[in-house]
């Protein structure tokens, strides 16, 4: 499967994990209230709220992660492989299965920001001048 591909499914998770989240929550707190009428005050705290939201999105997101084996720092490394002449040698790890969990709980505002930011095609005027320059120190250290 492409990085592109595991990317989208990456965000569609993200998506996934932030909107059944709210719901899952609201539908748990009505119940609970419904039972011990005492609890709205609690559970219709603000930053309670949004405390156990955030905590449950960020175990669903680890959880996601794990079953679908996603980690994103392993794929960053596949995706700059073909720029950097060579693979980069990024294993795919617990920990960035983990973290890449923790993203996918943060929700998919969070997750469409990552790909902004490192997953854009490089300029190819810039990466031919960087690799001129890697060989050229490279030339320097071994001559």
């Amino acid at each position: 499967m492409n990085i592109i591909a595991i990317l989208s499914i990456i965000l569609f998770l993200a998506f996934l994990a932030e909107t059944l989240t709210e719901f899952a929550f609201g539908t748990v707190a009505n119940l609970l209230e419904s039972i011990w009428p005492k609890l709205e005050t609690v559970l219709e705290s603000p930053k309670f709220r949004s405390s156990v939201i955030q905590l449950f999105a960020i175990a669903v997101g680890i959880a996601s992660a794990w079953i679908y084996r996603l980690d994103v720092v392993y794929l960053l490394g596949q995706y700059l492989a073909p720029y950097t002449g060579g693979a980069l040698g990024v294993p795919m790890t617990g920990f960035g299965i983990t973290i890449t969990g923790v993203a996918i709980g943060k929700g998919s505002n969070y997750i469409h920001d990552i790909l902004k930011r490192f997953f854009v095609k490089p300029d190819p005027v810039s990466i031919t001048q960087v690799t001129r320059a890697v060989q050229e120190v490279q030339k320097k250290n071994y001559v």
